[in-house]
């Protein structure tokens, strides 16, 4: 479990190092995971090869995919540093765009979703609640092994942050949570049963996931997108967008697809302009998801 083991050797080291020593150690950290993890390597250099089009040369594919790797190693020191008692100046390396929205989706009373694509620093945009000034529930896909799942989501929760598990009951716990008026983080960009609603994410067909959409349909709950954006400095700036308004075409399968395709052109062209930041290392355009 060598991730199992990374992460409880930067727990050791980050209270002792200086921040920007700690992310240069995880950027050579994650070139040599670009060395040695294949799979890995194989599933990003694909996703990258779609994001950047078929005139994309092998060299510039190959360079973002190297920022991913490095991207994914600071994204896991950026879960530890927040563990650490340097959490108060991590968050003072985040920046909000857009909590009016939040606050404007909320006055509604029917919940709030919030949907967002593995970016670099999605780590630290789990802690919004700190901004926004109320709790958030995050749903995630449970990690194997379970040993270093338990161990990513004690990092990950935080005063406001409530981890929920996508198992059995991730529908009737992220219901009771819209609503009683709260605000719930799902990630879009992977299909994790294979399931979803074929739409054209990076001007290629693919499935996503259709749960926000259809959560969204189904209650009433505001649909906000969320921008993330690794800055020089290591710094994180989250843009939350206005509510995305809901289509009603008489035909609800078509409404899911319609309002994901919405949400899939406003995250591909964020990936498109910060490609090395789009920290999926999952073939999004596999064959069993096509």
């Amino acid at each position: 479990m060598p991730t199992y083991y990374a992460l409880k050797i930067a727990l050791f080291i980050a209270p002792r190092v200086p921040h920007d020593v700690g992310y240069f150690i995880c950027s050579l950290v994650g070139l040599i995971f670009w060395v040695f993890n294949r799979p890995a390597r194989k599933a990003i250099t694909n996703n990258i090869t779609h994001v950047l089009g078929p005139t994309a040369s092998r060299s510039i594919v190959n360079k973002y995919v190297r920022q991913v790797f490095v991207n994914i190693a600071k994204d896991y020191y950026d879960l530890v540093l927040l563990s650490t008692k340097r959490r108060g100046a991590m968050l003072d390396r985040l920046s909000v765009e857009g909590v009016e929205n939040a606050e404007r989706a909320l006055s509604q009373g029917k919940g709030l979703i919030i949907a967002f694509v593995h970016m670099a620093g999605f780590n630290l945009a789990f802690e919004l609640a700190t901004v926004l000034g109320f709790p958030v529930w995050v749903v995630v896909e449970p990690l194997k092994p379970i040993k270093v799942g338990r161990l990513v989501t004690s990092l990950r929760s935080s005063p406001g942050v409530n981890i929920i598990e996508a198992d059995s009951s991730v529908v009737r716990n992220i219901l009771r949570v819209l609503r009683a008026n709260g605000t719930v983080v799902l990630a879009i960009d992977r299909s994790v049963s294979n399931k979803g609603v074929e739409v054209t994410f990076c001007n290629y067909k693919t499935l996503l996931p259709a749960g926000a959409a259809t959560l969204a349909l189904r209650t009433g709950a505001a649909l906000c997108p969320l921008l993330i954006t690794r800055l020089h400095g290591n710094r994180v700036h989250l843009k939350l967008y206005e509510e995305l308004e809901k289509p009603s075409t008489g035909d609800f399968e078509q409404d899911v697809r319609i309002l994901t395709q919405r949400l899939a052109d406003i995250f591909s062209q964020h990936i498109q302009r910060h490609p090395g930041q789009w920290v999926m290392a999952r073939d999004v355009w596999s064959e069993t998801a096509n």
